[in-house]
């Protein structure tokens, strides 16, 4: 029996590794569209958050419910702390946006709260090694990931301003 759920496991953690790798390549194509004006987060993200969302409330739920005890109490404390990667990503997917104007752009955060930004008030553009980049405006700072579509546009945008 025991050599099952050690084959089980093994096969569980090699199915993640391959699907969270084949998500990452799957968010790393870029679709460059020139007149896309508004960049978003790909709508995978929502999904992704969700599913882990509500798959670590249901494993709380039976955990609670069904076998609990003082062992698997530590246990569902657990998945609710990896239940609140879920609910950020969720948020991240649902609200962060950056519309770009012709003399600055609007930047919604996560928690939806709205900035505009004039181009000419950006201190300093920095290139990540991850890939992305991130806008310095005084000593806030603003993170594009990589695969945010259409982020080369703004990229495009603040290097022909040279800042």
């Amino acid at each position: 029996m025991e050599i099952i759920r050690i084959i089980v496991t093994g096969l569980i953690i090699c199915f993640s590794s391959w699907l969270v790798g084949y998500i990452g390549l799957y968010l790393r194509t870029k679709i460059y569209d020139r007149n896309l004006k508004i960049l978003r987060p790909p709508f995978l993200i929502f999904w992704i958050g969700l599913f882990e969302f509500i798959g670590c409330v249901i494993t709380i739920l039976i955990i609670l419910f069904v076998v609990f005890n003082e062992e698997t109490a530590a246990l569902s404390i657990g998945f609710l702390l990896a239940s609140l990667i879920g609910f950020w990503l969720i948020l991240y997917s649902i609200n962060w946006k950056i519309e770009i104007k012709d003399e600055s752009f609007i930047f919604r955060n996560m928690f939806g709260k709205r900035r505009e930004i004039k181009y000419s008030a950006i201190t300093k553009l920095r290139r990540l090694k991850i890939g992305g980049y991130r806008i310095y405006i005084g000593k806030k700072s603003i993170a594009v990931d990589y695969f945010i579509k259409g982020a080369d546009n703004l990229w495009d945008i603040l290097k022909t301003l040279k800042i």
